[in-house]
C-alpha cells in the first residue's frame, strides 16, 4: 500500500488500528512509513477524521543493470525498455 501525504509518496511498512474510546478517541491509527524518494522512515499517528490518498501500485518484474551517479538503471525483460530511478 502507498499513500500520498503533503505531495510525498510513502510506502506503508506496518499499520495498526485501534478503536478509539473515552479520552483516547483522538488517536486510533499509527503507521510506519518509508518515503519513496528519500528512503527515510517515519512513524505517524493518524486521527479518525483524517483522510489519506491511497495510491494504486503497479508491480513489474525488472532487471537491475547498473548504478550511475545516485540513480539505478533497470530493464523490463519483456520489452527491453530501460528505466532510471533514484537509488
Amino acid at each position: 500500500m502507498a499513500l500520498r501525504i503533503d505531495a510525498q509518496i510513502y510506502k506503508v511498512l506496518e499499520a495498526e488500528f485501534k478503536a478509539g474510546g473515552g479520552k483516547m478517541g483522538g488517536r486510533n491509527g499509527q503507521a510506519k512509513l518509508r518515503n519513496s524518494t528519500s528512503g527515510r522512515l517515519w512513524e505517524q499517528h493518524f486521527r479518525p477524521d483524517e483522510r489519506l490518498e491511497d495510491l494504486g501500485l503497479e508491480r513489474r518484474a525488472m532487471e537491475f543493470l547498473y548504478r550511475d551517479a545516485g540513480n539505478c538503471v533497470f530493464m523490463n525483460p519483456g520489452n527491453c525498455e530501460q528505466e532510471e530511478n533514484p537509488c
